[in-house]
């Protein structure tokens, strides 16, 4: 069998056309001059893009088997999106993002708001950060409003309140020798959220990875550099937010104040917390209806949610707990096609492929209850207190602490972190960090990796020049889960700001972590770089683990 195919692609900025000839002319100017006046719309933008693509195919042996290996061969494929950005009157405007990505998924934002030199406040969907301390920090996309004032030149209070846009996923999968695709149960991802690692290592998108936020297939294949194959023995820890339609986990509130002290010296950020579970969804699950239009091909047909439940699962649905017998429902022209006859499911990501090609003028209909899990289940508040101070030019402290109290009546906790950073310029530096995180102590439902642990965190790192470069971290610590092989504590080094973030370095994926610090954790990581202009790189590395008690022993 061969194939050959042409495609005819085209890409059109959208822009705003006006009438031709000088009546059009005049129009518009007078319409601008009335906007001028009011000061409407003054530097706001719009960008947008269409992109259509027209396909056709010649094929020499087997149509059937051509389709069945090919699946996009849809005669006319369109994508569209447009932004607006900018002030609409004065100090109000507006952030828009409207998108479709021709596969029937919409991806629509909308934020108002009002901001001078000193204040901003945020109406829509917003992206919620609040940094400074790691036992309370706060990273997601939430649909609610946020409050910015600035006293001063170096005051800043922040304030928001909202409702969850999506739940946070967690999960842990051994690597296959390849680079991808692996695939993330609950999608679709709200984009931009989602952190990702191997070994304990953290990845960055375009340069270690590249998501597709609608199926959630992960491949360590990022642009123009050769794929990353992973290997069987390592470990890939995906913390990320799912997106839903409808609103999820109740209502989260907080604030932070951060300061600078003593010629900005000192900086200090207080931060408070808090989730309100009550009037959050309880279902575990939600009815989906998607329509697709066949493009010639056997698919896949990639549902919006996933992962579908499979027939007779007990489910709570609109509150009410419930069998479900009918899990999955898929129609061709209004026809019910049969599983296992007529077409193939892997509920885990939501795809159907069908056993024999679906004509371009057939419309297939999926019906499916897809698992939702759920959200934060429990009231809980975190307030905390962070510091940071620079000596000289070399030397820095920092320190942290945090206090979570679940309103619920269980058992509050503590999480404290004390370091000390020296920079000898770009040769020589040395990072100690000290942590104690109280088992009962409980992050407010974020996405991240969170693990209790008590112990010391200790990095060096050495650059004679710019062609060599030696790191060595090491950690000693008591926790109560074990260390995935290549873990490292601190993964700065030269270069990096020297921040420890819970989120960025630890992994816990049990939804019940044993509540004692039995296990005792060592780790040795030692990197050496040696990249001289026009000879072949040279880098080598050396790693140790040992884990120690437990339960399991």
């Amino acid at each position: 069998m061969r194939g050959w195919g042409a495609a005819l692609a085209l890409s059109i900025p959208l822009v705003l056309l006006g009438a031709a000839g000088p009546a059009g002319a005049d129009f518009l100017d007078a319409v601008g001059d009335a906007f001028s006046k009011l000061n409407l719309f003054e530097g706001l933008q719009l960008s947008g893009r269409a992109d259509f693509s027209a396909r056709g195919n010649f094929t020499q042996g087997s149509r059937e088997a051509y389709e069945s290996q090919f699946w996009n061969t849809s005669p006319l494929q369109a994508t569209t999106s447009l932004d607006v950005s900018g002030p609409i009157w004065n100090h109000f405007g507006i952030r828009a993002h409207i998108a479709n990505s021709g596969y029937g998924h919409n991806d629509n934002r909308l934020m108002l708001g009002w901001q001078d030199k000193h204040t901003a406040l945020l109406w829509g969907d917003l992206s919620v950060r609040l940094a400074g301390n790691e036992f309370a920090s706060y990273s997601k996309s939430l649909k609610g409003w946020q409050f910015d004032q600035m006293i001063g030149p170096s005051f800043l209070f922040r304030t928001f309140q909202s409702k969850e846009k999506g739940l946070v996923r967690r999960q842990t999968f051994a690597g296959n020798n390849t680079s991808g695709p692996y695939f993330l149960t609950y999608t679709p991802v709200v984009e931009g959220t989602e952190l990702v690692k191997v070994d304990e290592q953290p990845m960055r998108f375009g340069e270690d990875y590249i998501l597709d936020y609608d199926t959630g297939q992960l491949y360590f294949e990022p642009p123009g550099k050769p794929p990353r194959l992973i290997a069987s023995t390592s470990t890939i820890s995906v913390s990320y937010q799912s997106a839903t339609n409808y609103e999820t986990g109740g209502t989260t509130r907080g604030f932070q104040a951060e300061t600078l002290l003593f010629d900005d010296d000192l900086e200090m950020v207080l931060t408070r917390l808090e989730h309100n579970a009550s009037g959050g969804n309880s279902d575990t699950a939600r009815f989906q209806d998607d329509i697709f239009q066949g493009s010639g091909s056997t698919g896949p047909f990639d549902v919006r949610y996933s992962p579908i439940l499979a027939d007779g699962s007990k489910a709570i649905i609109n509150g009410q707990e419930t069998i479900v017998r009918d899990a999955l429902i898929v129609l061709m022209d209004g026809v019910e096609q049969q599983e296992g006859v007529h077409f193939d499911a892997d509920r885990q990501i939501g795809r159907i492929i069908f056993r024999l090609a679906v004509p371009p003028t057939a419309v297939v209909r999926i019906k499916y209850y897809y698992e939702v899990g759920g959200g934060a289940s429990n009231d809980s508040a975190v307030t905390g207190l962070a510091l940071r101070h620079r000596l000289n030019d070399a030397l820095s402290w920092d320190f942290a602490l945090a206090r979570s109290d679940p309103l619920g009546g269980s058992e509050a906790g503590n999480a404290l972190s004390a370091g000390a950073r020296y920079s000898g310029g770009s040769k020589f530096d040395v990072n100690l960090q000290y942590r104690n995180i109280d088992p009962t102590f409980s992050y407010v439902d974020t996405v991240g990796f969170f693990r209790s642990e008590k112990g010391l965190n200790a990095a060096v790192g050495w650059r004679p020049n710019e062609h060599i470069q030696f790191a060595h971290n090491f950690s000693d610590v008591k926790t109560n889960s074990g260390y995935t092989y290549g873990y490292s504590g601190y993964y700065g080094g030269i270069g990096s700001d020297g921040d420890y973030r819970a989120r960025d370095g630890l992994l816990q994926d049990d939804p019940e972590p044993p509540t004692t610090l039995d296990i005792r954790a060592v780790r040795h990581n030692s990197n050496l770089s040696i990249t001289y202009p026009q000879w072949p790189s040279l880098r080598l590395s050396r790693q140790t683990m040992e884990n120690a008690g437990g339960s399991t022993g």
